[in-house]
């Protein structure tokens, strides 16, 4: 079931230095998964907004330090997948399907 949150990921989450897990899955939440960077903070390890009304693409040059579990699973982020996310340092859990992407 899709819980009634809804709107975009205020810029003021990548200020918020305690948060390490951004889950906005099953929502109505949208966004520009292109701007992740200005919506996340550095120390972020979970990022998950399957199932949610995101879309755009993800950054070719986004490489973060920290993201351990990455989730755009059935929603409209589309492209290509960038060859840098197979250097993310630390992810252990990635999950693409549903999404609009290629690669």
């Amino acid at each position: 079931d899709t819980t009634r949150v809804s709107g975009t990921i205020p810029r003021l989450f990548a200020q918020l230095s305690a948060l390490d897990e951004c889950v906005f899955s099953s929502t109505l939440v949208s966004g520009d998964v292109t701007d992740v960077r200005s919506i996340v903070p550095p120390q972020l390890r979970l990022f998950d907004v399957s199932l949610s009304k995101f879309s755009g693409t993800i950054p070719s040059d986004w490489k973060p330090a920290k993201i351990k579990q990455f989730s755009v699973q059935s929603t409209l982020v589309s492209g290509t997948i960038p060859p840098i996310m197979g250097e993310w340092p630390l992810l252990l859990t990635l999950d693409l399907a549903g999404a609009k992407l290629s690669g």
